[in-house]
C-alpha cells in the first residue's frame, strides 16, 4: 500500500512536470501608440525601450501640434520628447489635467523657463519644483551645442509628477524660433 501511494505521488509529479514544461510566460500584446498630427509634413514617432518612452518630433515648418495616445506600458516610467528643431521658442504639453509650457532662450546660456496652467490658474516653475521638466540641448555634430541647432534636438524630460495624473494621452504643441 505504501508502494502504491509512493507510485501515485511520483506519477502525479511527472504529470505536473509535463504540464508545466509546456507553459511559457504570458506576455500581453503591446498596443502601438496612436498619433495624430496637425501638419502632414510633420513626423512624430514613439519608441519605448528599457522603461523610457521617447517621442521624436520633426517639423520642417517649425510650428505644429500632435496628439499622442500611449499604451499603458509607455505611459509609465520616464518620458522624453525630442524636438528636432533649430530653436525652441515654446513647447506645450497637456496631460488632460494641466498644461506645462517650456521655453528655451535663443542666447547663451540657453536658459529654460516654465509655466504650469491648471484649474487654479497659472504659475511659473522653478528648477526645484517637482513639476519642472529637464531640458537639454543635444547636438549630433558638436561637443557644445549652440542655437540655432543645425543637427540634434531639444530634449525635454517630463517630470514624473506631471505624468502622475495617470493620463495616457498627451497633447503637444511647438514653435521654433527659426520657422
Amino acid at each position: 500500500m505504501k508502494r502504491n501511494m509512493t507510485f501515485a505521488i511520483f506519477a502525479a509529479g511527472l504529470v505536473a512536470a509535463a504540464l508545466l514544461a509546456g507553459c511559457r510566460p504570458v506576455t500581453l500584446p503591446t498596443t502601438p501608440p496612436q498619433i495624430t498630427i496637425a501638419n502632414e509634413e510633420d513626423t512624430v514617432t514613439v519608441e519605448h525601450s528599457a522603461g523610457v518612452t521617447v517621442i521624436d518630433v520633426f517639423s520642417p515648418r517649425g510650428i505644429g501640434a500632435a496628439q499622442v495616445r500611449l499604451s499603458p506600458a509607455q505611459a509609465r516610467g520616464a518620458l522624453q520628447v525630442r524636438f528636432h528643431l533649430q530653436g525652441l521658442e515654446q513647447a506645450t504639453f497637456h496631460n488632460g489635467v494641466a498644461q506645462l509650457t517650456v521655453s528655451v532662450s535663443s542666447i547663451p546660456p540657453y536658459a529654460a523657463s516654465q509655466m504650469l496652467t491648471y484649474d487654479g490658474g497659472t504659475r511659473p516653475l522653478s528648477a526645484d519644483d517637482p513639476l519642472w521638466a529637464t531640458v537639454m540641448l543635444a547636438a549630433n555634430d558638436a561637443v557644445t551645442p549652440t542655437v540655432p541647432l543645425t543637427s540634434g534636438a531639444f530634449v525635454v524630460t517630463l517630470p514624473p509628477a506631471f505624468l502622475a495624473q495617470d493620463a495616457s494621452e498627451l497633447s503637444l504643441r511647438w514653435i521654433d524660433f527659426y520657422r
